[in-house]
């Protein structure tokens, strides 16, 4: 069973959803980079998580070699992962990203602000990518993408919940169809 470790920055929504989806993997640890309500999720889980509160990236990898962890979830993570990190990690860290890569991808490109985007250039598509990490934010090779049809009037808020939903089906979808 694959050994998953779940990087998040903030409320743990997808955190959550692989919480509760553990068929083919065992979610071992949680890495967070500041104060977030994943943590409470993590917290109030009957399955123990560990969790690591650090922004110390020898510690973070040290962590995750002593767990013998197969794959890196990039869940809301807000920090930028270090190039040798990628490196040492490399197509074993993924991200979920709330956008059809390569549109509305890069720095500053995350959370709301890519759904205000979007409904400012009055996209009728918008969706989900799921991603490898590379050391090029959202540059790395494309697994899989989720489009979803925005209604007429839709408001950025009701994007983001719409694309969450994709994003969290896109995920359980690829992590039940991969090998150990």
């Amino acid at each position: 069973m694959k050994r998953i470790a779940v990087f998040a920055s903030g409320a743990g929504s997808t955190f959550q959803a692989l919480l509760d989806n553990q068929e083919c993997y065992h979610l071992c640890t949680l890495v967070v980079n500041r104060p977030c309500q994943a943590i409470q999720r993590a917290e109030q889980s009957p399955q123990p998580v560990i969790i690591l509160h650090s922004n110390d990236w020898f510690a973070i990898h040290q962590h995750l070699v002593d767990l013998q962890i197969d794959l890196i979830i990039l869940a809301g993570f807000l920090a930028i992962v270090p190039e040798w990190f990628c490196q040492e990690w490399q197509q074993r860290i993924i991200n979920t990203h709330p956008s059809l890569l390569p549109k509305y991808g890069g720095k500053g490109m995350y959370g709301m602000h890519i759904h205000r985007a979007v409904i400012n250039n009055h996209e009728t598509v918008s969706g989900c990518t799921l991603h490898y990490v590379s050391a090029q934010i959202d540059q790395g090779a494309i697994i899989a993408q989720k489009k979803v049809y925005i209604p007429e009037e839709c408001t950025p808020e009701q994007l983001a919940g719409l694309v969450q939903a994709a994003e969290k089906r896109l995920l359980n979808e690829w992590l039940n169809n991969t090998e150990d």
